[in-house]
């Protein structure tokens, strides 16, 4: 849940900005008019479809399933794991109990 709080937020703003620019870019070949646009318009319709779409699915389904999946994830290497953290420097050096 950590995880998902901290990265939420710090992911937003990507994720919005370049699914805005994909928009923006198939917007022309939405509303197409002119020579050419029976083929156009059903392209650009698609790709603003599929990109809506999967900018739901990163902001909502992707982390929803994380959530859901991280419950079964294995914690016999914790140990380890905070040791090495701790070697990088990520973590302070626990204290020796007196």
């Amino acid at each position: 849940i950590d995880a998902l709080l901290d990265a939420g937020p710090v992911r937003l703003r990507p994720i919005l900005m370049t699914s805005l620019a994909t928009l923006a870019g198939a917007a022309p070949a939405v509303f197409a008019s002119g020579a050419g646009e029976e083929t156009i318009r059903p392209m650009g319709v698609v790709v603003f479809g599929g990109v809506l779409v999967s900018t739901l699915m990163s902001l909502y389904v992707c982390p929803s399933w994380y959530l859901v999946l991280s419950r079964f994830e294995s914690h016999k290497h914790d140990d380890e794991l905070k040791d090495a953290m701790r070697l990088l420097g990520e973590l302070p050096a626990e204290k020796a109990a007196a």
